[in-house]
């Protein structure tokens, strides 16, 4: 049996007590970043040695582009950020897709030779301009039809190439006025605002269903749910919004419970246990600190 989490790791190689832990609670995926990304052969060593502790689990990764590049220049080829497609479709459209496609391509192909199995992306939230730049050039446009055209080019390439696609934030990160790794935000966020944040993931689930999973954001929703729950931890978000307004039937994964967003939850444990309860399938702990990963997997 596997746990509902997923794990980060601390480094380039695999220690022997992560090795044993991991074989001991069975999480059903791994989560990498810049510092368990060096170079090619030993990034490839590093995901074997992850899949002989757990067979059968996804092997992740945030590889979107611009800022958020886990395998980096110049082991690894660079991608523009997603707001360059964005930019370019505003000049051609045909461009701009065959573009995207193009580079995504390159980046599975470069994802599923290593072994991952999961790229954390599209991030289908809105470009707002004066608004924090924790999504800033992360997002493809602020037209919600040109996220989702965009979008949705790049998770067809994912999937053709045998890369798992998972939309972000939902429902909807573009107006935060913060960054959730540092703080909560508060999405005041109604009527043709909401509608715009909401519709690129709506239509994400409308073309793709089940093949798409989704990532929850750890921002508040105060004119979707009264009780001040960050998004990952709310039932009524989760239940009435991303599975029944916005339709995702895919898995729903917690962005990462070490961010300061949750601090209002409690400690990891205690967030874990909220966004497992409130419906995420999924529960991420990025940082690779074994102590707290035990703690995690004692208290489920």
């Amino acid at each position: 049996m596997t746990l509902p989490l997923v794990f980060g790791t601390h480094g380039a190689e695999l220690l022997d007590e992560e090795a044993r832990f991991f074989q001991e609670v069975q999480p059903s995926g791994f989560i990498l970043f810049a510092r368990n990304c060096v170079d090619k052969a030993q990034l490839t060593k590093l995901i074997s040695d992850l899949k002989s502790t757990v067979p059968d689990a996804d092997i992740m990764v945030d590889q979107e582009g611009g800022r958020v590049m886990r395998m980096k220049p110049p082991v690894w080829p660079t991608q523009a950020a997603p707001k360059v497609y964005g930019d370019m479709f505003d000049r051609s459209p045909i461009m701009a897709c065959e573009a995207l496609k193009k580079d995504t391509n390159e980046v599975a192909k470069q994802l599923k030779e290593h072994g991952f199995t999961v790229n954390i992306a599209p991030t289908c939230d809105l470009y707002v301009e004066g608004i924090d730049n924790g999504i800033g050039d992360r997002a493809f446009h602020k037209d919600p039809d040109i996220i989702a055209f965009l979008a949705e080019a790049q998770a067809r390439t994912l999937l053709d190439a045998g890369i798992q696609p998972v939309i972000k934030h939902l429902p909807g990160h573009g107006f935060a006025q913060c960054d959730s790794h540092l703080a909560l935000p508060i999405m005041e966020m109604e009527g043709d605002d909401l509608d715009r944040s909401l519709a690129p993931f709506k239509m994400m689930t409308d073309k793709l269903g089940s093949d798409i999973w989704g990532l929850v954001a750890h921002c508040v929703y105060p004119s979707l749910d009264h009780s001040g729950l960050p998004a990952g931890c709310s039932p009524k978000l989760i239940q009435e919004i991303i599975r029944d307004k916005i339709g995702l039937t895919g898995l729903l994964l917690s962005d990462d419970i070490n961010m300061h967003a949750l601090d209002v939850i409690g400690d990891l444990p205690e967030r874990a246990k909220a966004c497992l309860d409130a419906g995420c399938d999924l529960v991420l702990h990025c940082d690779g600190n074994l102590g707290d990963m035990k703690a995690i997997a004692d208290s489920l």
